[in-house]
């Protein structure tokens, strides 16, 4: 990043690109174990994760495709005895909701800073130094996409982490870029991990997660279990 300029205004994305990576990382660290501990799906056949090379996985539920050295020392490492680690079935739902969770953000965070963007670019209320008038104008674009969008993601739903209050994390981040303050806007960081990571990856939100996708993310409501990555 700049040290001088518009750039330096959006420090904490430093904070963001840092956690992208731990996310990339997890994904592709559940991938290589899917990989390793999966079936090859025929072609007529439904596959878990599809890999860049084109390899199709799935897993077909047999005791003895199971059983092979690598998931067993996963169980050993990471649970405290036999079937009680992390196994192919875990990792899978693991590797959801890392990209449900890393969707959520864009989803989330990309639509507020987009807004800050362009409502800089025509009205110029943080050069201008009208802080508070800006953070009025946003609360107006928070209730004018939950109530127009709400049908395009979770996060914009009457549930969603989309423009939160709670905790004042983003509104105090957003007042912290606005006046070019690079430690007050970190809060915003508070905002993508309590309020949507929270929700969507961590501990899952029944009240803002369809049910289908629910399903699919673990069925576990307020579950912190720890996966392999």
């Amino acid at each position: 990043m700049k040290t001088t300029g518009e750039a330096k205004r959006l420090k904490f994305a430093g904070g963001a690109s840092l956690g992208s990576t731990h996310i990339g990382f997890g994904m592709d660290t559940a991938a290589d174990a899917l990989n390793g501990w999966g079936t090859r799906a025929a072609p007529h056949e439904p596959a878990d994760i599809v890999l860049e090379d084109g390899t199709r996985i799935k897993n077909d539920g047999l005791l003895g495709d199971l059983m092979d050295w690598q998931e067993i020392g996963s169980w050993v490492l990471t649970g405290d005895g036999w079937f009680d680690g992390v196994t192919y079935s875990d990792t899978l739902v693991g590797l959801r909701r890392l990209i449900y969770g890393n969707l959520a953000i864009y989803m989330d965070l990309g639509a507020v800073l987009h807004f800050c963007q362009m409502h800089e670019e025509r009205f110029h209320f943080f050069k201008d130094g009208k802080v508070e008038e800006f953070i009025e104008c946003f609360d107006h674009f928070v209730n004018y996409v939950k109530d127009k969008y709400a049908h395009e993601h979770e996060v914009y739903g009457g549930e969603g982490t989309f423009g939160s209050p709670e905790g004042g994390f983003l509104r105090d981040g957003l007042r912290g870029v606005a006046r070019d303050d690079f430690e007050a806007s970190l809060p915003i960081i508070d905002h993508e991990q309590r309020n949507i990571l929270e929700d969507f990856m961590y501990r899952l939100n029944q009240n803002s997660i369809p049910p289908a996708t629910f399903s699919d993310l673990g069925r576990r409501d307020g579950d912190n279990k720890a996966f392999l990555f």
